[in-house]
């Protein structure tokens, strides 16, 4: 009866997320869902969800452990975790993927602290000297050192043919 209920399930999302970017379907029993707040777009969170052999039967598997939250701190995201669970577990033996999504999307201002710093930070460009100093590259100054002594020394000899 599980894989029936799951098949219902796949149809009925894919017709609600058709054309929703923050939906994505990894397989047959993975589903990936970014929430971003209505009031904040860059705070957002990402949750991917596994359908184990037996779903709805039992809760799916909820990660939060993807690259997009790698700045949400371990304990914030081991307690929107185990709101999620509590979420699923009030659905049990129904179809509750949706369920989930939504109670992200629309708990995801609650949840997710502010200000954590997603925005790509502006590096500041070093100069060659600058490097230099940074890496301890004290033969700057030696180079090309060995190329005035051939010179020097063509020049003290004189420029002989060849032939």
């Amino acid at each position: 009866m599980s894989q029936e209920q799951q098949e219902e399930e796949r149809e009925v999302l894919t017709s609600i997320f058709e054309g929703d970017n923050d939906y994505r379907e990894i397989d047959k029993q993975t589903y990936q869902y970014t929430a971003t707040s209505s009031s904040d777009p860059k705070k957002s969170i990402a949750l991917r969800v596994y359908w184990p052999s037996n779903y709805p039967d039992v809760i799916p598997d909820i990660s939060l452990e993807l690259s997009h939250n790698n700045a949400i701190p371990a304990h914030v995201k081991t307690q929107i975790t185990s709101e999620l669970r509590a979420c699923a577990e009030e659905n049990l033996g129904m179809a509750m993927t949706f369920t989930i999504f939504d109670w992200l999307k629309e708990n995801v201002d609650r949840i997710v602290p502010s200000g954590l710093g997603q925005e790509k930070v502006k590096t500041e460009t070093l100069t060659k000297r600058q490097k230099n100093r940074i890496t301890n590259f004290t033969n700057a100054d030696e180079r090309g050192k060995g190329w005035v002594d051939v010179i020097r020394h063509l020049s003290q000899t004189g420029a002989q043919e060849i032939g």
